[in-house]
């Protein structure tokens, strides 16, 4: 079995002999290069997470992680050679050869080797190739909590000790589950509120199948705590198991009410995920509730409930639904369609194997009540010899064996079984445990009806708050009235001065007239200037005439003219409804055809190798991100642009679920509203997808307990954008920036440029891709005749 070579960490840089370089020869020089040592690194993960233990698989991981290893030294790469030895180390260990992954451990640096041995142990929890060692996994976990609380590896060291802690619960080392539960407490600060819940989640599991129930209930009760504050964790995997948990402790205590409360949240918030198997495990103990509180129609309803909205999708999950319906059956006196479940459920025993306790117990109950002894005995004696089984359920087991025995005789074997099942209910049955759980129990709903007074109070002052509001909504719309009526009382005033100096101007003309008159008798005497005077008034008048009638000609054709362009603004209106009706439905059947595209490349996706797979994957997300905004142009009341604030998080939530990124990657998302014209937002949205899945596939190559991706799109007052997208991964290889030999980086520039952007990718600290561009007034609102600024011009 090959050996990593021994040599010190680049302890040979400069000399090596023509045999010890040969190797380099067949790497060519334009690969020699950081970039190279991680695809060999990736290339011999993908060859060591391969499903099974293929000795020829494991040989190529070893030969590749070897080369990464030879090629990291001769570039003087440090990170490249740690890696390369973890990679090492996991193939040893997929062999089940744990010396030689002990001695590769050793020559690892401290953070490298704290990995490693926290890589190792969870092979001596679970067994397999390596002999399965409860002290030897918490030995893994001691040294790595050392290494990692010794150089402030905070996030490291949480998990590790979290994982310590579940282990020295089975170990039964009360002592030390406590110093570790304590050492948790102070770094709870230092990771996440989703690692915090995960922990009290995984801890409360792990008392309670060993049987101690009251740390169990106030580990759960903590973390819904933690979660009820935190509405982010509201709908957390850890979250529902911890309901469920709850619920599974109310049965106990013979709350059933209580019971199907915390099981229905956990139901809901299962069945948003898409968690099928877990949902039949909360369907069961329903209807465990319901029978109990003997509803049997209730528990029917959630059985079909949960088939016909979840289903079963592979054997495990028909064999929990059988055995759910079996169950069922029996408590409400259905023998002959009991007998054709149980019969169906000991087919698919025999065919898959399968190893359910929880079954053999269903199967066996069945088998006793018709007095079907040796078959009730065989699968009794394999559900209470599976490890790992909650002391209630032992008990109930025992208690089988021992009505078994006492039917056929054996008595002595039935005082035995049933003096353990007296044993396991005392130590689930203890007064001072009983009394401290229904304690724990009823502070839990005592703060949680706080919490919801507290809300009631919030809302209520809400309330009270918008009443003020309107008081004053309804005291300035008074004031507002007082004032008009004042305006309008002046305003009649200054109509009647304006009325009484008209009547003093009549008046005035009246006099004139008068004084006309007497000017004119004056003037008889001249007759001959009388008739000029004469023929210039009548010339006057029918100058005058002239005039008016210009004038009202000229007023009609205005108002024809007027008339005329009312036609033609309504009939533009029109033409541009029709328009927008049309781009819309163009849009409409655009997205139609991308989403038919997209569904094409997943049937073509079926039959493809991985790197043809993985390049139509990325296909389907280019395609979906332009099909997801003309979905946005057609829904949005305009046609032409799109907001980002609505498209970008929606692109983000598809690439999450279309990478099945779930709790493993943090995203955050802070994008301005703004309205981009198409020919901007279909660039944007794919330089977006490109820098999120290259994030995805390439900056967290061996997990990460705090990964995290940002998306942000900001405006400035001078009208540029700047779009930033970055990750907090391992960064890209030294001189990519620059040479952006990848696919993906090339079309980020490419479409960087597109919008006459200046793109910027940096990789400190992780990958960072920004794009500043000048943004662009949308189509609609330049060329829209009936736009105010359009009018203005």
């Amino acid at each position: 079995m090959p050996i990593l070579f021994a040599l010190p960490l680049f302890a040979q840089r400069g000399a090596s002999s023509p045999a010890d370089s040969a190797w380099l020869h067949n790497i060519p020089a334009s690969k020699r290069n950081p970039a190279e040592v991680h695809r060999l690194i990736d290339l011999s993960n993908q060859y060591i997470n391969k499903e099974g233990e293929n000795i020829t698989d494991l040989d190529m991981a070893w030969q590749l992680a070897a080369k990464a290893g030879k090629l990291s030294q001769h570039l003087q790469y440090d990170a490249g050679y740690q890696q390369s030895l973890q990679a090492l180390c996991l193939t040893q260990i997929e062999r089940g050869d744990s010396r030689s992954a002990w001695k590769l451990i050793e020559q690892a640096q401290d953070s490298t080797k704290a990995e490693m041995l926290y890589a190792l142990q969870r092979y001596y929890f679970y067994g397999g190739q390596i002999s399965q060692s409860l002290d030897s996994s918490i030995l893994c976990l001691e040294k790595a909590a050392t290494i990692a609380k010794s150089h402030g590896f905070v996030a490291l060291e949480f998990h590790v000790r979290s994982d310590l802690a579940t282990r020295y619960i089975d170990a039964r080392k009360n002592a030390s589950f406590t110093e570790q539960q304590a050492r948790v407490v102070q770094l709870q600060k230092s990771v996440s509120s989703r690692a915090l819940l995960g922990h009290y989640e995984n801890v409360a599991l792990y008392l309670f199948n060993n049987g101690v129930y009251r740390q169990s209930l106030d580990m759960a009760l903590t973390g819904l705590r933690l979660s009820e504050d935190n509405k982010a964790l509201k709908t957390d995997l850890s979250t529902a198991a911890l309901y469920n948990l709850l619920g599974v402790i109310h049965f106990t205590e013979k709350q059933y009410q209580k019971s199907i409360d915390a099981l229905t949240r956990a139901w809901e918030i299962y069945k948003a995920a898409g968690e099928t198997n877990r949902i039949w495990n909360v369907c069961e103990s329903m209807v465990y509730d319901y029978i109990y509180l003997k509803e049997p129609e209730k528990a029917l309803e959630i059985i079909e409930r949960t088939l016909h909205e979840v289903g079963y999708t592979n054997t495990n999950e028909e064999i929990a639904y059988l055995r759910i319906l079996s169950y069922f059956q029996q408590k409400t006196g259905q023998a002959v369609l009991t007998e054709q479940t149980i019969n169906r459920l000991v087919t698919l025993v025999e065919e898959t194997g399968i190893i359910d306790a929880q079954l053999y117990n269903r199967i066996a109950n069945f088998y006793l009540e018709r007095k079907a002894f040796s078959k009730a005995r065989y699968y009794l004696e394999k559900a209470v010899v599976q490890p790992g089984t909650p002391p209630h359920f032992q008990a109930s087991v025992n208690r089988s064996l021992f009505f078994l025995d006492s039917a056929t005789g054996n008595y002595l074997s039935a005082i035995q079984y049933l003096r353990r099942s007296q044993q396991l209910d005392d130590s689930m049955n203890n007064l001072d445990k009983e009394k401290q759980i229904r304690g724990l129990l009823v502070q839990y709903e005592t703060e949680k009806k706080d919490r919801d007074l507290r809300l009631k109070e919030q809302s209520i002052t809400l309330l009270s708050r918008q009443s003020e509001l309107r008081q004053k909504d309804l005291e300035r719309a008074r004031l507002e009235l007082d004032y008009e009526t004042r305006d309008k009382q002046q305003q009649l005033q200054m109509a009647g001065m304006e009325a009484r100096a008209k009547d003093k101007n009549i008046q005035l003309q009246k006099k004139n007239i008068e004084l006309l008159e007497k000017d004119g008798q004056l003037q008889r005497n001249n007759l001959q200037q009388a008739n000029i005077t004469r023929n210039r008034s009548v010339a006057g008048a029918v100058l005058l005439l002239i005039i008016l009638l210009l004038v009202y000609n000229s007023y009609r054709l205005k108002k024809a003219a007027s008339v005329e362009l009312d036609k033609k603004n309504g009939k533009l209106e029109r033409l541009i409804n029709e328009k927008e009706l049309l781009l819309r439905e163009v849009h409409h059947r655009v997205k139609n055809n991308l989403q038919t595209v997209v569904s094409l490349l997943e049937l073509q996706a079926d039959s493809l190798s991985s790197d043809a797979l993985a390049a139509i994957q990325a296909s389907q997300n280019r395609i979906y991100a332009t099909s997801l905004l003309h979905q946005k142009l057609y829904q949005d009341d305009t046609i032409s642009s799109v907001n980002m604030r609505s498209y970008l998080p929606e692109l983000v939530c598809h690439l999450k679920q279309a990478f099945h990124v779930r709790n493993e990657i943090e995203f955050t998302v802070n994008i301005d509203s703004i309205d981009l014209d198409v020919s901007q937002a279909v660039p944007v949205g794919l330089i977006v997808n490109e820098a999120i899945t290259n994030s995805i596939k390439y900056a967290f190559p061996d997990g990460h307990p705090q990964a995290r991706i940002s998306v942000s799109l900001a405006t400035h007052a001078n009208g540029t954008a700047l779009l930033d997208i970055a990750d907090n991964g391992i960064g890209l290889p030294a001189g990519v920036e620059n040479g952006t030999t990848g696919l993906g980086l090339t079309l980020v520039k490419g479409l960087a440029e597109d919008i006459d952007g200046e793109p910027h990718i940096a990789s400190v600290n992780g990958t960072k891709v920004s794009v500043r561009f000048k943004t662009m007034a949308p189509l609609a609102t330049i060329n829209n005749p009936l736009n105010p600024s359009n009018l203005q011009a």
